[in-house]
């Protein structure tokens, strides 16, 4: 559900990571930066394969 919300909600401003034009995530990884559930890295990327703790 929170997959849904995220990528029907219409973006007001776009976050744009470097790393993640054409990526499959990049709806959920741009809407959830605006909303500020994530950061990026200090380079403007993303690194959406990178392995998380």
């Amino acid at each position: 559900m929170l997959v849904l919300f995220l990528v029907i909600q219409p973006v007001s401003s776009v976050m744009a990571f470097s790393d993640v034009e054409w990526h499959w995530s990049k709806p959920v990884v741009t809407r959830a930066a605006t909303l500020d559930f994530i950061k990026g890295y200090p380079d403007n990327s993303f690194q959406p394969e990178k392995e998380i703790s």
